[in-house]
């Protein structure tokens, strides 16, 4: 009778760690993620063990945030060297 007590906290405990792996990262961790890339990959290395759906979800949205940012940086330079601010 105790073994099968025992089996049962096993299981529970185990359906808890695999619906708290399910869990997805919070909206606004996942703007900050986007706008500041490094948390992005700082939430990534925090949630990578226990959280693997939240911590795929910071890295998607930091790497997503860098290239983002290199675009953006590569539309102000065309920009401004187009206007000549870099030849006055």
């Amino acid at each position: 009778m105790q073994d099968c007590i025992f089996i049962k906290i096993l299981f529970m405990n185990y359906e808890f760690n695999s619906h708290q792996s399910e869990k997805d990262l919070h909206p606004i961790l996942k703007i900050l993620s986007f706008l500041i890339p490094l948390l992005g990959i700082l939430i990534y290395l925090k949630k990578r063990n226990a959280q693997h759906k939240a911590a795929s979800s910071a890295c998607e949205m930091a790497i997503g945030g860098f290239f983002f940012f290199i675009f953006l940086k590569m539309l102000l330079y065309a920009y401004e060297t187009r206007n000549g601010y870099f030849f006055k």
